[in-house]
């Protein structure tokens, strides 16, 4: 019977999910939830605050470095004209001097190389690796003063006869009443390192991957300090298109080649050169999964911790509950509950719904208990009846003591059926169960069996007693006035378990056997079943 009850309650938690599993669950979500919307919002946020300072920092870098570039420019221009003006005042031979002409124009280490052209182009005077030589006539695509502007100029970029990428900062030479009289360049040498490669590379040097270079008024590369970063340049197109506004300073591009960089930008006044200051875009993805790896090793922990004290808190939230379902399957098994769970509880819902629950289920039991009574009682003597018996026998199944059982029957009951109706015949029944009631201990057990038959159960006494207690009962019967006006008579048959049978059917045959002996003998008598 539980076996079947218990996969009934086995096939009713298919599917089901456990409270504490559900808090722990719940809690676990939101934790994690929160954890991984604020790690995200704190990511992002930093994500775009970390684009904004790289952004910044460009734009700042291409300030700084266009103030280098200026202040050299300026250097270069004041080197030259000194020169100009010291060999135009002092009326310096070139030719009979050319190693302080050297000296002047190279002593500063601002330019790869120097010379000196007059009026008609003709080189006068060039320092080594400069590419020209004295008396050279310059070409018409290579650069010269042009005529009337009147102050320092840096040239374009042009060809030397070596081949080598140059550009030329140029100072007029003027001699008293001439407009014109040459001029003195300082040739820098954009394939050699130079004075802006190496400012360059002392300005990058502190930002990992990030590089700078110079483009021309057109936009063109002028000079790029690090020819490794050949691939990551940002074509002059998109440069020129990106920052053809004026007051845009700093951008994210693409440099057609699937590559993102932070981007600032900004022009030198004066010869229309551009400084590039970029970086990639890879900078914040590394630095976001830096901060990203930082915040689970910082968090980790606490969200264990956390987890684990949710645990703690579900257990003691789902505590009540699992008392609760414990009790609930201990009546769905068909077990008496007669306590609560818990008397009380701090979980306010927990507590009462222990107390419904409890009042229910007392109430139910109760309930229960009057049908179960109802349905052991005889409803006319207030006797256990059959079903009454075979829980006592089903109780005491197995014990040794042993008890003496007899069998009662009143005698010619039909008669009295008959004579003084069936109503008298009911209230001689009830009579003769007060009587019986009467000479039987509290431990005795009394039942009808049905019809005018009784049965009373004596433990642990023994055949004599038995029949003893029978007698008294028989001759109790025969002197009282029953409802019909007069005394009934009984015949009692008295027998022994465990000495007349194995069990209570072979004793209560053995009685009923001698009960039929007395009936047979003359009745109201009691007759005990011989050994």
């Amino acid at each position: 019977m539980h076996t079947i009850k218990n996969q009934i309650w086995g096939q009713g938690r298919k599917g089901r999910i456990k409270f504490q599993s559900l808090l722990v669950a719940l809690l676990a979500f939101t934790l994690l939830g929160s954890t991984i919307i604020l790690m995200a919002v704190s990511i992002r946020k930093q994500n775009e605050t970390l684009t904004a300072t790289i952004l910044q920092r460009n734009f700042e870098g291409a300030r700084n470095l266009t103030i280098s570039v200026n202040t050299i420019k300026d250097l270069m221009f004041h080197e030259l004209g000194s020169t100009a003006h010291y060999i135009s005042d002092e009326k310096i031979t070139i030719e009979d001097n050319p190693r302080m002409v050297g000296s002047m124009l190279m002593g500063s280490r601002l330019f790869n190389s120097a010379m000196i052209v007059d009026e008609s182009g003709i080189v006068r005077f060039s320092t080594p690796d400069s590419g020209f030589v004295s008396g050279q006539q310059l070409d018409d695509e290579l650069p010269s003063h042009p005529v009337g502007i009147r102050g320092p100029y840096v040239s374009k970029v042009f060809n030397a006869p070596d081949g080598h990428r140059m550009i030329m900062a140029v100072h007029p030479l003027r001699s008293p009443g001439q407009q014109s009289g040459g001029f003195v360049a300082g040739l820098i040498d954009l394939q050699e390192r130079n004075v802006f490669t190496d400012m360059f590379d002392h300005a990058i040097k502190s930002s990992v991957g990030t590089f700078a270079y110079i483009v021309d008024s057109q936009g063109e590369l002028l000079l790029n300090p690090d020819v490794r970063r050949e691939n990551n340049i940002v074509p002059a197109s998109i440069i020129q298109e990106t920052f053809k506004d004026r007051d845009l300073r700093s951008a994210v591009i693409d440099n057609q080649q699937g590559d993102e960089y932070f981007v600032g930008y900004l022009q030198v006044v004066g010869i229309n050169w551009g400084i590039v200051f970029q970086s990639p875009t890879e900078i914040v993805n590394e630095t976001k999964q830096t901060i990203m790896k930082t915040q689970i090793a910082w968090s980790a922990p606490f969200i264990l911790v956390i987890l684990i004290l949710s645990l703690w808190m579900a257990r003691r939230l789902a505590s009540p509950f699992v008392a609760l379902t414990a009790t609930a399957r201990r009546i769905a098994v068909g077990e008496r509950v007669d306590r609560p769970p818990f008397k009380s509880h701090w979980n306010y819902e927990a507590h009462h719904l222990a107390l419904a629950m409890m009042k229910a289920v007392q109430g139910l039991q109760s309930e229960a208990d009057k049908k179960s009574l109802q349905a052991r009682t005889d409803h006319l003597t207030g006797l256990a009846n059959r079903a009454g018996l075979e829980e006592w026998l089903s109780l005491h199944d197995g014990e040794t003591d042993g008890y003496a059982l007899a069998v009662i029957d009143i005698d010619h009951f039909k008669s009295v059926n008959d004579k003084y109706g069936h109503h008298k015949g009911d209230e001689t029944l009830v009579h003769l169960a007060r009587i019986l009631e009467s000479e039987c201990r509290k431990e005795d057990l009394v039942c009808r069996l049905g019809g005018e038959e009784f049965v009373a159960i004596l433990p642990m006494e023994a055949l004599r007693g038995g029949t003893e207690l029978a007698e008294r009962v028989r001759s109790k019967v025969e002197s009282a006035i029953s409802p019909t006006g007069k005394p009934i008579t009984v015949s009692i048959g008295v027998a022994h378990y465990p000495e007349h049978g194995r069990d209570f059917e072979e004793v209560f045959q053995r009685a009923d056997e001698a009960l039929y002996e007395a009936k047979r003998t003359g009745r109201n008598r009691t007759m005990a079943t011989a050994g």
